[in-house]
């Protein structure tokens, strides 16, 4: 049922939060691409990522041709990625450039000066709207265009610019 689109080469599935994309540590059974295989019966094959508490559309490859097109794709920056978020302060609408420590800790260090070996994570703030919602009160949903793809990088800019994410403990 989390399955959106589908043809011979990929899928597109609508990701629950909660719920990791691929297997961690601790959790070798209870992720998406584990029981997508187990349904479908055969080798699937990861081409993006959303963090764990993030819910959204998600690029699953059928075959590991695809998957390497795919990821060319997204290298060159030919896929426009799209997320809403909600946050208590509004950010201003623009671009956001950041530099991130390579590293395999979290949270991230970014930076707004360039670093040697730290990677550039860009994203554009498209829109903010104020919300009041029910159980949060008055917040802001942003719109986000994501153009490059780093882990935690839309958490950690906005933590960086003075509006992390509601309900964000790490960031």
């Amino acid at each position: 049922s989390i399955v959106v689109f589908e043809n011979a080469d990929f899928m597109v599935v609508n990701k629950p939060a909660g719920v990791p994309v691929h297997a961690t540590v601790d959790n070798r059974v209870e992720n998406v691409l584990y029981q997508l295989q187990s349904v479908r019966g055969g080798p699937l094959y990861i081409t993006q990522r959303l963090d764990n508490d993030t819910a959204g559309l998600l690029v699953i490859a059928k075959t590991p041709e695809f998957q390497r097109e795919f990821n060319k794709l997204l290298i060159g920056r030919n896929v426009r990625k799209r997320y809403l978020a909600l946050t208590a302060s509004a950010p201003e609408v623009r671009r956001y450039i950041h530099f991130m420590k390579r590293t395999e800790r979290s949270p991230k260090t970014i930076s707004t000066e360039s670093h040697p070996s730290w990677a550039e994570c860009a994203l554009r703030i498209l829109t903010v709207r104020k919300i009041d919602a029910e159980r949060l009160g008055a917040c802001y949903e942003l719109e986000i265009e994501l153009e490059t793809g780093r882990t935690h990088q839309i958490r950690a800019q906005l933590s960086a610019i003075g509006a992390p994410l509601i309900g964000d403990a790490l960031y």
